[in-house]
């Protein structure tokens, strides 16, 4: 089986309709969600009503479900994987809330972040998102058009040294 997907705006990320993340997944559907996120960098699964227990499993799809190193916020009791995180107007959260809530600054950074919103306001509610696989590409190819006009032997030579392109599912799944 496969899943179905639609284009979300911009060049990132994908909807995926039709998965009712709460059940059990079959494999070649576990496989199809994993080929999309490698291949989209960010899923979105509507209109999902998930138990803490449940949004852990779906996780672990990608890898060890792990709790923040820094413990920045409180967690759902007992399950230490997963952060709360609420923003209610007069009440600010922690300002990191209004940024990020991964873990990209460890040596080994999990796979995925898994946001579960529970409540969205009308508005300042989004999620962005950003292809940094696409970042890097771009970044890459502008140090080698700045390189290619700069006269050899300048000192406005590129600083990039290794390149490293957009891995493949396969090779994505080989680190979970």
């Amino acid at each position: 089986m496969s899943i179905e997907t639609r284009a979300l705006a911009g060049g990132v990320g994908q909807q995926v309709l039709g998965v009712n993340l709460s059940h059990a997944l079959k494999e070649d559907v576990k496989d199809a969600i994993r080929d999309a996120l490698f291949n989209h960098c960010a899923l979105l699964f509507r209109d999902q009503d998930l138990q803490p227990a449940e949004q852990v499993r779906f996780t672990q799809l990608f890898g060890e479900a792990q709790p923040h190193p820094l413990n920045p916020r409180p967690t759902v009791p007992g399950m230490p994987e997963v952060l709360l995180i609420q923003n209610r107007h007069g009440k600010r959260g922690a300002r990191n809330d209004y940024w990020h809530s991964d873990i990209s600054h460890a040596a080994r950074p999990p796979a995925v972040s898994i946001l579960h919103a529970l409540e969205v306001p009308v508005s300042r509610g989004d999620t962005m998102v950003c292809n940094m696989y696409a970042a890097w590409e771009s970044y890459h190819r502008a140090c080698a058009e700045c390189s290619a006009q700069c006269a050899p032997n300048t000192a406005a030579k590129p600083a990039l040294v290794a390149t490293r392109s957009r891995p493949t599912p396969t090779a994505c799944r080989s680190r979970m």
